[in-house]
């Protein structure tokens, strides 16, 4: 019986962590995929990011700037690393409402 309490305990506290912070579960069906850079990669001076959408309308953004709208299901965007401080630095892409992220660290 006690088995069965803590995954009753441990699913709820898994449904109240997903609900207080709005995590969205990948599925087969991701309106966003980043390809390029991978999450963590390691990067320095222009590099071209790049992805796929389930929509044409897409936007981007690093850090905490503003949002940019690009197009196209297979999209792709510039990003010169030598105007980012050293360190780690996020993209964020998102289409309908589904917002996908990776960390670069530029070097």
């Amino acid at each position: 019986m006690k088995i069965g309490y803590i995954i009753i305990i441990l699913f709820a506290i898994g449904i109240i962590y997903f609900y207080f912070n709005d995590i969205k579960v990948a599925s087969s069906l991701d309106d966003v995929i980043i390809t390029f850079p991978r999450d963590l990669d390691e990067v320095s001076g222009i590099i071209n990011a790049k992805g796929t959408s389930n929509y044409e309308e897409v936007y981007y953004k690093i850090d905490l700037n503003e949002w940019n709208k690009i197009k196209g299901k297979k999209w792709k965007f510039s990003i010169d690393t030598n105007k980012l401080s050293k360190g780690m630095h996020t993209i964020y892409v998102k289409a309908n409402e589904q917002i996908k992220a990776a960390r670069i660290i530029v070097s």
